[in-house]
């Protein structure tokens, strides 16, 4: 009678997919036991193939020819279906910076509250921070040796012995010491070093693909990596340097691509020239991009973002990126597009629309019209029958209005749900062209009972809810994509912590990378500034508006003041649990200093309202009090009438949302 054939024996018969299920469902201590049984098991028990480790490697020498070793692995190579490339730039100068002067800088969060505090090297400290400053610098002598030759024939020696590889992914950010695993976004300072790595990484990768033959099914050029691009004139020059061949077998299995653009390099140019005296024209000679994916006939998705380095006025000059690929490329089996950042012709995003009618997932964010009407496009979207998600975000450009559908302005009853029934939707139709965002509020609209439902959508607006972003699926779709305008008339954007976070959002995926420091109202600072220099000129035609407009500008100085130290004298005496945590403090001398402060302002805002001098004539009388109380009086009484019910104060929604814990 022959021996009962091991166990270890079936789990080797099973297919590879029932052995992966297996292994999912066991914990890492049972998949190390079953490890120890057999030889076979040992190398099959590597854990599930989602939950292994891919390959991330920064872009060097010594990582290439480490990961030509794994591939020459007979057991670890099969594994590996991922590759992560890092384009980094190296950072010393605020290492070296810290030493010098003995201390550095560390961020103390308390909520919603940050600080910098300088903290001081200890001994442990200081050898560790030079120890780092010498590897960073070694790193960057390194790097400046590297030979672009060497670096294609490693990566091409490595990703021949990678059979199973099916994605690609470059990513990237600012590295300041060794012992630092988590790479930073540059700032605007080292957004240019880290741009040019990441070119050369991305001319090496695509070099060593076509010669070696390599084509993935997923490439993600730096699409996930924040605040990092390629320029759209390299990647045009790094497309005109493949061959067609090279092309088809480059998209030959390609079925994801993502790529994050941006506009050429001298655009940043402009941003340093007076406004007015360069003049922003089309482009001679559009580049074309599509070159590089326009040979993947079973593209499936197709994620394109792009961020300007210039002006507002130079994103225009790009129309010719999707009017290059909606006329030049189509992909029959595209199932899911995005595009952000761009500028667009409404015949070309038509054409794209119409070559690709199998869509399901359409993105259109900070879209800008540059020719045409959003209008047709709209009609277009409604009507493709396999279209199941539509996501629209800060579109910008011409469209038709219906003021039948118009909103109410901010503070009536119906501007809440924006979809109330108003008088003016018993009056013909009265359609407009306009220009300018299209509020992406549709007449159907359904008001959420969620407060807070539209924090990331939408901003108050004196004429209603301009709601910039919003998501529809199938359903939605065929109920309609027309939208109720903002109320017709003068109005301006209510300022609010809505209005403040889809601006920096904005800025911070789409706008140049600028000094922060620069970051700053420029328009309102001068408009001030001009104001005060008018007003400053009173004092040749009359002292006694001069003295006037000193007076009033320091009495409303002190009132504020006395205003917002009475609220915290009481919050402290009263209800002092209830104070947001501040950056600094202090202590139980915080009160004697609110109180004496107060003292102050007090008979300071009484003798600055007093006449200067008896008996009273026009030309010596002290006109601020005159003023002030013809300003004060109906402003407290509109508040009390209707702002009181209206106004929510920026730290109230902050409170509220729960930005504060």
């Amino acid at each position: 009678m022959s021996n009962p054939e091991p166990k270890g024996r079936r789990l080797h018969d099973l297919s590879p997919e029932i052995f992966q299920q297996i292994l999912t469902d066991l914990d890492p201590e049972s998949i190390k036991a079953l490890r120890l049984t057999t030889r076979t098991l040992a190398e099959k028990c590597l854990g599930p193939r989602d939950q292994l480790i891919q390959p991330v490697l920064d872009f060097s020498p010594q990582n290439l020819r480490a990961l030509y070793a794994l591939a020459c692995d007979p057991v670890l190579s099969p594994k590996v279906h991922s590759l992560t490339f890092l384009a980094t730039s190296l950072e010393f100068r605020e290492l070296e910076k810290s030493i010098e002067v003995g201390y550095y800088e560390e961020v103390v969060v308390n909520g919603p509250i940050w600080s910098r505090e300088e903290v001081d090297y200890t001994p442990e400290e200081l050898d560790k921070a030079q120890a780092e400053l010498r590897w960073l610098k070694e790193q960057q002598e390194a790097r400046a040796a590297e030979s672009p030759s060497e670096m294609v024939e490693l990566l091409q020696r490595a990703l021949q012995g990678f059979g199973a590889l099916q994605s690609i992914r470059l990513d990237g950010g600012i590295v300041r010491g060794r012992g630092r695993t988590k790479r930073e976004p540059p700032g605007y300072k080292q957004w240019k070093p880290l741009w040019e790595r990441a070119s050369q990484v991305l001319s090496w990768v695509l070099t060593a693909m076509v010669q070696t033959g390599v084509s993935v099914r997923d490439l993600d050029v730096y699409y996930n990596t924040d605040r990092c691009c390629i320029p759209v004139d390299e990647i045009a020059a790094l497309a005109a340097g493949l061959d067609q061949s090279q092309r088809e077998l480059f998209g030959n299995n390609l079925q994801s691509f993502q790529l994050s653009l941006s506009g050429a390099l001298k655009d940043a140019h402009v941003e340093k020239a007076e406004e007015g005296k360069e003049e922003v024209g089309e482009k001679d000679e559009p580049l074309e991009i599509q070159f590089l994916f326009q040979s993947a006939s079973a593209l499936r998705e197709l994620d394109l973002r792009f961020r300007r380095t210039g002006r507002l006025e130079t994103l225009h000059c790009y129309n010719y990126i999707i009017d290059n690929i909606s006329k030049k490329t189509q992909f029959p089996m595209l199932e899911k597009c995005v595009f952000a950042g761009l500028a667009v012709k409404e015949e070309s995003l038509l054409l794209f629309l119409r070559k690709h009618p199998n869509l399901r997932s359409l993105s259109l964010h900070e879209c800008h019209l540059s020719s045409g009407s959003w209008t047709p496009i709209f009609t277009h979207l409604q009507s493709m029958s396999r279209l199941e998600t539509l996501s629209l975000s800060n579109l910008f450009g011409k469209h038709m209005q219906n003021r039948k559908y118009e909103q109410q302005r901010y503070g009536s009853s119906s501007s809440s749900s924006g979809s109330s029934t108003s008088e003016l939707e018993i009056e013909e139709d009265d359609e407009q062209e306009v220009d300018g965002m299209v509020v992406l509020l549709p007449i159907w609209n359904v008001p959420s009972e969620d407060r807070w439902a539209g924090w990331l959508t939408e901003y108050p607006h004196s004429n209603g809810r301009a709601v910039h972003t919003r998501d529809f699926t199938r359903e939605e779709l065929a109920k309609g994509l027309v939208f109720r305008p903002l109320a017709k008339g003068p109005g301006r954007a209510i300022g609010s912590a809505q209005g403040m976070n889809w601006r920096n959002s904005r800025q911070e995926l789409y706008a140049p990378l600028i000094d922060e420091k620069r970051q700053l109202p420029v328009n309102s600072v001068i408009l001030t500034c001009v104001f005060s220099a008018l007003l400053a000129l009173i004092n040749v035609g009359s002292e006694t508006a001069f003295n006037a407009v000193v007076s009033l500008n320091v009495a409303a100085l002190m009132f504020s003041y006395a205003i917002s130290m009475s609220c915290l004298i009481w919050r402290k005496l009263y209800h002092p649990e209830a104070l947001p945590p501040a950056r600094w403090g202090l202590g139980r001398y915080g009160l004697a200093v609110n109180i004496t402060g107060l003292v102050y302002v007090l008979p300071a805002l009484f003798w600055f309202f007093w006449l200067s001098e008896l008996p009273i004539a026009a030309d010596t009388f002290n006109w601020s009090v005159v003023i002030f109380v013809a300003v004060f009086v109906p402003s407290l009484v509109m508040y009390v009438v209707k702002g009181r019910r209206e106004y929510e104060g920026p730290v109230t929604l902050v409170k509220e949302c729960g930005h504060d814990r």
